[in-house]
């Protein structure tokens, strides 16, 4: 049933939608810091946020491994990562190709045909809409984690991550690029697995902590839906000490990027720093910092609300750029300017495009199964 726009508007700055979801309320808060990132950075890539390549996409691979299912079937599992990955990488990939000609779409990309795509994607060289390539490296480390958990089981999974890792690692280290991003997937699966791990203290009254940190974790924030009613004094308490706590972590990361080592990855190209251990360090740090200070606040409207659709704004906000630039300079010259002046056009463009998407696009974005999935 489509969804009207008073809907949608109430939907996007309302948390009372959660409650019929079954959703996490702060995983979708740290997807949506993670995708305005990653829309920044799209869009004006001089804009240097210090120790941010530590957070954006390892904090992506994490949010992924904390949903991490085997669905007991490999069908089942083959089928859900078809519909929800391959599907809306390859729709997404392939549809500049055809609006070239007419939009100009990514035209520095100088790819004209989809032999030219293919060469492209094989190669990992310049193609248009490039940031769907986190979709396919995504599925690759869903597969490398399912063999994985199946061989090894999770008492001897972490020997197996690690020894997947080192391939990720090695090519890095040795220049030597694998195609279609299976090496960053290799590389990726440290992040998948710290979400894996993390998963198990996602329930009703479990903080997203060990259980050193316990003290500080009793909070009473729901799993389905944020809190509408006033917190109690012990419930901010909690609250602002996970908050404190976070916030720790990221200061820890910080320290280290400004005082050890500033370098860290550069996923797309399997980049791991000079120093992989201080790079994998600084990332965990942070991105764990990021997600219990998310926990703490739960929700926010509107950026929760890209977290929810961050798949539709990852797919669509390098053409909605490309787009807003060519118009923009049929009457102005961008060359005196920012990128970043025109950011919060572009994200009103992006929260257009979850409406459009989710009414006319569901099976290529992720929100409805183009396959049908067996019941088991």
């Amino acid at each position: 049933m489509a969804l009207s726009f008073g809907q949608f508007i109430k939907e996007s700055f309302s948390p009372a939608s959660y409650s019929d979801a079954g959703r996490l309320p702060f995983v979708d808060l740290a997807k949506g810091i993670c995708i305005i990132l990653v829309v920044i950075f799209h869009l004006d890539d001089t804009v240097v946020l210090p120790n941010m390549d530590a957070l954006r996409m390892p904090l992506y691979f994490t949010l992924s491994g904390i949903f991490f299912k085997s669905y007991g079937s490999a069908k089942v599992f083959f089928l859900k990562k078809f519909n929800n990955i391959l599907i809306p990488f390859v729709f997404w990939v392939s549809l500049p190709v055809l609006l070239l000609p007419v939009f100009g779409v990514d035209a520095g990309s100088d790819i004209s045909s989809f032999a030219d795509l293919s060469t492209a994607l094989f190669h990992e060289t310049s193609f248009p809409n490039s940031p769907v390539w986190f979709l396919l490296c995504l599925f690759f480390a869903n597969l490398y984690f399912l063999a994985l958990t199946i061989v090894l089981g999770d008492r001897y999974l972490i020997w197996g991550v690690l020894s997947f890792s080192l391939i990720g690692i090695a090519c890095s280290l040795l220049d030597f690029n694998l195609p279609l991003w299976v090496d960053t997937a290799f590389t990726s699966l440290p992040f998948f697995y710290l979400g894996y791990l993390l998963k198990s203290s996602l329930d009703r009254n479990s903080a997203l902590l060990p259980p050193v940190f316990k003290k500080f974790s009793r909070s009473s924030t729901p799993a389905i839906g944020p809190k509408t009613t006033p917190l109690s004094s012990s419930e901010r308490s909690n609250r602002f000490w996970l908050f404190i706590t976070g916030l720790g972590f990221i200061a820890a990361s910080f320290l280290i990027y400004f005082y050890v080592e500033k370098s860290s990855f550069s996923m797309v190209s399997n980049y791991v720093g000079e120093s992989p251990v201080i790079s994998y360090v600084k990332s965990f740090l942070i991105v764990i910092g990021c997600l219990l200070a998310c926990k703490a606040i739960v929700w926010l409207p509107l950026i929760s609300f890209f977290g929810r659709y961050s798949i539709i704004v990852l797919c669509t906000h390098r053409l909605i750029i490309s787009t807003i630039q060519h118009s923009l300079s049929s009457f102005l010259d961008l060359s005196y300017s920012s990128p970043l002046l025109y950011l919060p056009l572009l994200l009103l463009v992006c929260w257009l495009a979850i409406f459009l998407c989710r009414n006319f696009l569901p099976f290529f974005t992720a929100q409805k199964p183009l396959l049908p999935i067996p019941i088991t």
